[in-house]
Order: C-alpha cells, then structure tokens, then sequence
C-alpha cells in the first residue's frame, strides 16, 4: 500500500465531510451531491489500485511458491537419483563380493579336487595296469605295474615305512582269485634284465619240504663282487620254495633283506603253518629310470580267511646300508663307496657325477668301467672311485684301462 495517496485522501475526506456540515446547516444540498461522487470516485480508485497490488502480490508469492516446488522437486529427484545411485553401486559391490566368493569358492573347489585327485592317485588300479609314482631321491617318475604310490618316503633310519595307512593295493578281483587256491606268479625280467613284481596266495602246499641250496652263480642286476651285497629273494625260501629262480632275486643289503624284510617272512610263514590258510602276499622292488640296483622293496600281505583281521601290512623297506658302516650306493650301477657321514645308504651318487666315473686301481694306475674285470678283480686297498670324466681322469694322472678302453 502507498502512503502518500492514504494520507491525502483521509484529509479530504475529513474537508468534505467538514464542508458538509457547514452546507447542510447553510441548505446547499447541489453542493453536498457533488462532494459524495467526488469522494465515491476517490474510494473506487483505491480499491482498484489496492486489487493490483494484491495481484502482483499474489502472482509473486505464486512465483515463489512454484520455484520452491521446482527446487524440492529438482532436490526429490537428486535425492532419487543419488538413492538409486547408490543402490546400484551397493548392488555392484554385492555382485562383485559375491563374485569373488564365487571365485574363491571355485578356485577352493579346484583345489580341493586337486589334492582329492593327488590323494586317490595312491593306491588306485589305472585301466592300463601301469602306473607313475615320484621316487623321491631325485624327483624323477618311475612305473611300478599294477598299483600306484603317489611319495615314496624318505630314509630317516629305520628299516622301512608304512605305506598307505599300512593297507595294501590288492583290488577286489585279485582277492577273490587268490581265495580260490594257492598259486605264486613272477614277473618276466624287464629289457635291463630287472626283476619286476612276485606275487602269491600263500597256502602250506607251496612251502619247501628240503634244504636251501646254492645260488652264488645267480648275478642279479647291479651286483658287484665284494661289495656287502646279498642275493635278496623277493618271496623267501620259506615261503615258497623258490630259490635260484633269478626271477625272484635282487642286489640287496642285509640291512634290508635280513633285517628288514626278515621279521615280515617270518610272520607270514608262521601264520600260514599255524593256521594252515592262505595270505595274499607280494614284493615289489622299486627302481628309479633306469638303475640296476632297486631302491627298495614295497611288501604287502593279507590273510584271506578273515579279510585281513590278522595280517595286513603295506611297507616300503629300504635297500640301503647300515648307516654306522658309513657306505653308500651308486644305485644306477651298484657300486658302493665310502662316505665321510654317517648318513649311510641312503645316500646315492654324489651330485654331478651320476654318469661320470671310473674305478681307478691306485697301484697301477689304471682307471676301468665298473663292469670290467679288472675292476672286479682288484683288491680292495687299491680301489678308488673316480668321480669326473674320461679327460678329467687322464688329467689327474690316471691311464686308461687296455681291455674296457674307457
């Protein structure tokens, strides 16, 4: 509202309304006719004038009020928008954890089939009949026929190891045929003349009636004269009456076939006497690539009878020297030699030298193959293992032999 015009009117009101008396007590009623249109016109103009500015009024606070609806809009939607927003990175990062869980759980469930694949690889008969196992001397692979062992273990003085939880690998159908009768089977020697598997149902028909004979004219693979080494009989005489059957005999230690496999002979032999019943029984002897003297032999038995409630056993014995007698073994060629340690057989050729070497006669000077006569017949004063190539042993001196021409 203007408040210049209010104030004039209200005073010319006030002088109308003045004049009035004075011409109503003087009786001039044209005047007084006059002085009411001027101030009708005078009143309808406020009210025109007041009617505008309450409409620009109103049209302002319209104004203001759809600005105020656009903002609370504008901020409902950034508001939704951002609510969105963030329901959707919280989706995404809920997709992405669960994906990780998924790969972790995936990448758990390959390794679990992994080490479930590793865990009954030990023991499982292949379709092929052949299997690999890790010889763990040098990490190479080596094939035993018929079963697998995934770790051959490791020398740590004793005479041998349980393998697989002491329980053998005869499958099912080799327990029923050996349920059928007494039988013993032996493996054919193999292209380097080695020994593979003898397997039996031991029953007392097959056991020996006579006395042990002679086998000495028997050489089996990696024998060497005079070197500790023992003609070692995969199933024993007792067992089975077989004697120079050179398909049963292996280079072994007496550590290893008298005071390893021994007791076991014995208790078997015992059992099927005592008890006039049948065990499955089977050696075998474990070579690595292609060495001629076996690294061990595994044995497995099982009395047939009562499923093995009475004899069961799976071990690997260990073809090695007494570590006090501080002798160990070329196993790829059967020659022994001296160690400084007393670490013993178990430790084989020494590093870098596993195809290099020589038999040196330290009288004559002369170096020979293993497998040489002279080298053979020498005596054991003079002998010295070489480690080194053929240059290597002219260098240090030494002449080769004549009749091997190493």
């Amino acid at each position: 509202m203007k408040t210049g015009k209010s104030k004039t009117s209200v005073t010319r009101i006030l002088l109308a309304v003045l004049l009035c008396a004075v011409l109503a007590l003087s009786g001039c009623d044209e005047l007084l006719a006059e002085l009411e249109a001027m101030e009708a016109e005078e009143s309808q103009a406020t009210l025109v004038e007041n009617s505008a500015s309450n409409s620009q009024g109103n049209s302002s606070n319209a104004s203001n009020s759809s600005n105020s609806s656009k903002t609370e809009s504008r901020t409902s939607s950034e508001t939704q928008k951002d609510e969105t927003s963030t329901a959707e990175s919280s989706k995404t990062e809920s997709s992405s954890a669960q994906n990780e869980s998924s790969s972790d759980t995936s990448e758990q469930s390959s390794n679990k089939e992994s080490t479930e694949s590793s865990t009954s690889d030990n023991g499982k008969k292949t379709s092929t009949g052949k299997v690999t196992s890790t010889d763990p001397w040098a990490g190479e692979t080596i094939t035993v026929e018929g079963y697998s062992i995934t770790t051959l273990p490791d020398f740590e003085g004793d005479y041998y190891a349980e393998i697989n939880g002491n329980v053998p690998f005869f499958t099912e159908e080799e327990i029923a045929e050996a349920k059928k009768g007494a039988y013993e089977y032996y493996s054919p020697l193999d292209e380097l003349g080695r020994c593979g598997y003898a397997m039996a149902s031991l029953g007392t028909e097959l056991m020996p009636t006579g006395e042990r004979g002679e086998i000495y004219w028997i050489h089996p693979t990696g024998w060497q004269k005079n070197s500790g080494y023992e003609r070692s009989h995969l199933i024993a005489f007792q067992l089975a009456g077989e004697n120079d059957n050179e398909q049963n005999l292996v280079t072994g230690t007496h550590f290893m076939n008298n005071d390893g496999m021994r007791p076991f002979e014995e208790m078997v032999g015992d059992y099927v006497r005592e008890t006039d019943t049948l065990v499955l029984y089977r050696v075998t002897p474990i070579f690595r690539a292609d060495e001629l003297v076996c690294r061990g032999v595994l044995m497995e038995a099982m009395s047939l009878h009562d499923d093995g409630d009475d004899i069961l056993f799976n071990i690997f014995v260990f073809n090695v020297f007494d570590p006090s007698e501080k002798t160990a073994i070329n196993y790829k060629t059967g020659v022994t030699y001296a160690t400084t340690d007393a670490e013993g057989g178990e430790t084989s050729f020494p590093e870098g030298a596993a195809t290099d070497y020589y038999i040196v006669n330290t009288r004559s000077g002369y170096f020979h193959y293993s497998n040489c006569d002279g080298a053979s017949s020498m005596s054991e004063k003079n002998r010295l293992v070489f480690y080194g190539t053929r240059e290597e042993a002219i260098e240090a001196g030494y002449t080769p032999c004549p009749n091997c021409n190493p």
